[in-house]
């Protein structure tokens, strides 16, 4: 039997969290992440390691559940360090400015993915059997 799903709410869900990372290249959300990178360099040397973003989103406040996972943290940390070719190598160990819109947009997709997940893992099991799949 197909489980009833709910599709408009699961996109409101997947729309409502793209708050929390402004990775689009426009005005508004590189104002917004210019904020946030202030925040989480608080040593000011225009790099972040991953105990600063760690550690800064988990102490801004209002977030969203995933970022309080380090294991997400750290597989974008590690994907978004490696998108802007580095002209030292310093810049290999840490994320710059020009890949920190692409750790915001890993980490959003990380959390879409999850919450896809949890809406088809109706058995609130942590797994998907074939018919939560159908």
């Amino acid at each position: 039997e197909k489980l009833p799903r709910n599709p408009k709410a699961l996109q409101q869900k997947l729309d409502d969290i793209e708050k929390y990372f402004p990775f689009r290249k426009n005005a508004d959300e590189n104002k917004q992440r210019k904020k946030l990178w202030k925040n989480i360099d608080y040593n000011g040397n225009r790099y972040l390691n991953l105990t600063e973003i760690e550690n800064g989103w988990k102490y801004m406040g209002d977030i969203p559940p995933i970022m309080q996972r380090d294991s997400v943290i750290n597989r974008a940390f590690n994907i978004a360090r490696t998108k802007v070719k580095s002209k030292n190598k310093r810049n290999d160990e840490f994320v710059t400015w020009s890949e920190y819109r692409f750790i915001l947009q890993y980490i959003c997709q990380y959390y879409q993915y999850q919450i896809v997940y949890e809406e088809i893992d109706t058995g609130d099991d942590n797994k998907i059997a074939y018919e939560e799949f159908l």
